[in-house]
């Protein structure tokens, strides 16, 4: 197996249409789909993961280009000399990647235990105070939760995998208010949401370079506050889900004032569409509804399956069935020994490949390079 930016061009495509498709079935689409989108996240996790393996295994099928993609390869398997020996820009390209994803990792890390360390400069001691929110984490069958009360006009967060803290603004909220906010954080730590969040933010470390990875993490968040806000209401009254809509824009104001952390699973942008789909009302499920489910589960599963499967290629076959003419010299040409063989590039362009190196093309002293570059003796 092989280094190859197929699995690059495969993922950033995949990543491309599920961004795509994730905007259509939350912003256009009207079934109860919603409540169950995470999984589209989940599977672009999947993909991500996928990328950090950039070869093609032996299940591959490559699908070869010889003319989309071949400027493209051009340019990634294009090569110079240093010290003597054949680099890639590929090669360059991966090291850039890898140093970039190192720097990232460092700094997510450091940000989670600086913001942690403030968080606890604030937890809640005072033993009326914390008595009153453990009843709600007692309700709730939460144990290891601690309460963090922020100073100013704060919005409302969860922070934290294994000691989460719940973060509560200091600012005289109703009883209702207050009740609202904690079951709302309280469901996010009961389906995993701070997980799937961190899994996230790790994979947009790591995939630093892609612009697909921000837009995909912040529409997460937009996920995550509909998805909780589906659960937390759907046994509410119509008078409650009003109530609960009230509270959302009263903790909207207060977010608005404050650009000091980001600690929010969300940062309010899709605040007009939670109101709106609070306000819908609720349609009982029809068949209809469970055939367009399922057909949205087949299509992700169709998907995923496509970006682990299927890698697009460039190929120069055609340029030489064309019967174009080459010169082979040492100075212009070189072989690269693979599995299959030996590859021939001349001019930067894939010519062919042969079982074995004629001896006549050894007497004129074209270099044979292993897969990594080094030259063989």
């Amino acid at each position: 197996m092989e280094i190859s930016m197929g699995p690059f061009l495969t993922c950033f495509l995949t990543i491309l249409v599920l961004t795509g498709y994730l905007y259509i079935v939350l912003y256009k689409s009207r079934t109860i789909f919603k409540c169950r989108v995470k999984i589209i996240f989940a599977v672009m996790a999947v993909i991500m993961i996928r990328m950090l393996i950039p070869v093609n295994f032996p299940f591959t099928y490559s699908v070869y280009s010889t003319h989309i993609l071949k400027g493209l390869g051009n340019i990634v398997y294009a090569h110079t000399e240093i010290c003597g020996k054949q680099v890639f820009i590929f090669d360059g390209l991966l090291v850039i990647w890898v140093v970039g994803a190192a720097v990232q990792l460092v700094r997510y890390i450091r940000k989670r235990r600086m913001v942690r360390k403030y968080l606890e400069y604030y937890l809640v001691t005072d033993k009326e105070k914390r008595a009153y929110y453990d009843s709600f984490l007692r309700a709730a069958g939460i144990k290891n939760m601690r309460i963090a009360v922020l100073p100013g006009e704060n919005g409302a967060a969860i922070f934290g995998l294994i000691r989460p803290i719940m973060i509560l603004p200091d600012y005289m909220l109703e009883d209702q208010d207050m009740s609202y906010i904690i079951q709302h954080e309280i469901e996010h730590y009961h389906h995993y949401d701070l997980w799937l969040k961190w899994i996230v933010d790790l994979l947009a470390a790591i995939h630093w370079w892609n612009p697909l990875v921000y837009l995909m993490r912040r529409e997460l968040n937009n996920v995550l506050e509909l998805s909780n806000d589906y659960v937390v209401t759907k046994e509410m009254t119509e008078r409650e889900k009003l109530d609960y809509a009230q509270t959302l824009l009263k903790i909207a104001k207060l977010k608005q004032k404050r650009n000091r952390y980001a600690l929010n699973l969300a940062d309010g942008g899709c605040l007009e569409v939670r109101i709106r789909l609070l306000m819908e009302p609720k349609e009982p499920k029809t068949r209809k509804q469970s055939l367009t489910i399922l057909g949205h589960m087949i299509f992700i599963g169709l998907v995923m399956l496509v970006s682990v499967i299927v890698v697009p290629e460039v190929s120069y076959e055609e340029e030489v069935e064309k019967g174009d003419t080459f010169e082979i010299t040492p100075e212009n040409a070189y072989f690269i020994k693979t599995e299959e063989g030996y590859e021939i590039y001349a001019d930067g362009i894939y010519r062919g490949i042969m079982e074995e190196v004629d001896e006549t093309f050894k007497e004129m002293g074209i270099p044979v390079y292993e897969e990594k570059g080094e030259q063989e003796q």
